[in-house]
């Protein structure tokens, strides 16, 4: 396992769709006022909102599993 780079696109009313070396795929996100974030694209992130709302930082919020995920406004 390693790095993996996705393109990820936001609707603004939760949805999220993105593609990548494996495919295509879709999911849902939620920002609350406090700038976290929660994704869930069969995996399920727990993140913060920072610099400015430019980025997400996100960590795995499932027992027993370790990813992390970086979502960058272009």
């Amino acid at each position: 396992m390693g790095s993996q780079k996705t393109v990820t696109m936001a609707d603004g009313n939760g949805g999220l769709s993105w593609s990548g070396d494996d495919g295509t795929n879709s999911g849902t996100y939620a920002v609350d006022s406090d700038c976290f974030a929660e994704i869930n694209f069969g995996v399920k992130l727990r993140g913060v909102v920072v610099d400015g709302g430019r980025v997400i930082l996100a960590v795995q919020s499932e027992p027993g599993k370790v990813s992390t995920a970086t979502f960058t406004a272009q």
